[in-house]
C-alpha cells in the first residue's frame, strides 16, 4: 500500500513522463544496512537493470573502499553513484532498521529533485 507521499511522487513523475524502476539491495552493502536505489528506465535509453545496477554498486564500492570506513561513508558513496548517474539513492545505516517503504520514498524524492533541477537549466 502506497502513502499518500508516495502517491504524490508519483504523480509528479507522471508530469515528468517518467516511469521510475526501484532496486532494494541487502547483501553485499558492507558498511551498510541496505540500498535502495530508483532509476528512470527511460532516461537516455536507459537500460541498466538490477545486474548492471548491482555491478555500479560493486565498481563504487572497490573505488571508496578505504575512505567508507573512515568518516562519512554515506555522502561519499552517494557521491561517487552520482558519477555513474545514479541519482535516488537511500541507504539505511547498519544500525537502523530497513524499511523498504521508506526507502523508496527517499530515493523518488531525491531522484524527483534531480530531475527537476536539471529541467531548469
Amino acid at each position: 500500500m502506497k502513502s499518500k507521499v508516495e502517491e504524490k511522487l508519483d504523480k509528479e513523475f507522471e508530469k515528468l513522463g517518467v516511469k521510475p524502476r526501484v532496486y532494494h539491495f541487502t547483501k553485499g552493502v558492507a558498511p551498510f544496512r541496505a540500498i535502495s536505489i530508483v532509476e528512470d528506465c527511460q532516461l537516455a535509453g536507459n537500460k541498466r537493470g538490477w545486474n548492471n545496477t548491482r555491478r555500479a554498486l560493486d565498481n563504487v564500492f572497490e573505488r571508496e573502499y578505504l575512505w567508507m570506513h573512515k568518516c562519512c561513508p554515506a555522502t561519499r558513496f552517494i557521491r561517487g553513484l552520482a558519477l555513474m548517474h545514479i541519482y535516488g539513492v537511500a541507504i539505511c545505516d547498519r544500525r537502523d532498521q530497513f524499511n523498504r517503504q521508506r526507502g523508496r520514498i527517499i530515493a523518488k524524492g531525491r531522484l524527483l529533485k534531480h530531475l527537476k533541477e536539471n529541467d531548469r537549466r
